[in-house]
């Protein structure tokens, strides 16, 4: 697959299902066959027959990222909800049903479900920062403590020390966020959502200078509205 040799690795998965007619296997590689070939149709259809011989939560992925690459939100909404019926101590899909409400704006529902998770596991980093950023947009005060215990399991993280960083400059601890969000850009320095953050800082500690060689490139480059705003203003 790798190498977009597709017909042989159709050919060889045809052969493991063969080989192993009880598990779920041949059908999960032909899935992956299929879903590198984006026939999206077909590889739908060997993750749920997969999912049917062995519910695990890689082939649930698979089924997962076939409705996301078809853009249909609802339905990986909807599979994952009767998923969790039928399992209802299930972190890691509590974990997935917490992103799907997220990326559909029902943040009451994220938290939820996310708080629900990190109750059975609490080291989960990517959902810790999400917490932590759906804290921040309804100023509740749990979002520096969620954030910061992120940022201490994955420090060099740039997404991770960007969200600390971030909303350490919402609770107006200035001089800490600008040293976090520094960080953040060398670590990737092609995060524009940190550069933005960064820039931000650098205003509230009265560098104009720094923030405009920052926001400049993301005006005239990257054509960002918020940092067109921010530069007008100084």
């Amino acid at each position: 697959i790798r190498q977009k040799q597709f017909q042989q690795a159709f050919t060889i998965a045809k052969q493991v299902e063969a080989l192993n007619p009880t598990l779920n296997i041949g059908k999960v590689l032909k899935g992956n066959v299929y879903f590198a070939e984006k026939n999206d149709k077909e590889a739908l259809k060997s993750y749920q027959q997969a999912y049917q011989i062995t519910p695990s939560i890689k082939v649930l992925d698979g089924v997962l990222n076939v409705l996301a690459r078809q853009n249909k939100p609802e339905e990986a909404l909807s599979l994952l909800e009767k998923e969790l019926a039928k399992r209802k101590q299930s972190v890691a899909i509590q974990f997935r049903l917490a992103s799907a409400y997220q990326k559909l704006g029902e943040n009451n529902l994220a938290i939820k479900y996310y708080e629900l998770a990190l109750a059975k596991k609490n080291n989960n980093v990517i959902a810790l920062n999400n917490l932590a950023w759906l804290y921040s947009h309804q100023n509740n005060l749990k979002a520096l403590k969620t954030a910061e215990k992120a940022y201490r399991i994955a420090p060099r993280s740039a997404a991770i020390a960007d969200t600390y960083g971030y909303i350490l400059l919402q609770y107006g601890k200035k001089q800490d966020s600008l040293k976090v969000l520094e960080q953040a850009v060398q670590l990737n320095p092609n995060l524009l959502d940190a550069q933005l953050h960064l820039a931000e800082a650098y205003i509230a500690n009265d560098d104009k200078v720094e923030a405009r060689r920052i926001l400049n490139p993301l005006v005239s480059q990257h054509r960002l509205p918020k940092a067109a705003e921010l530069l007008e203003g100084l």
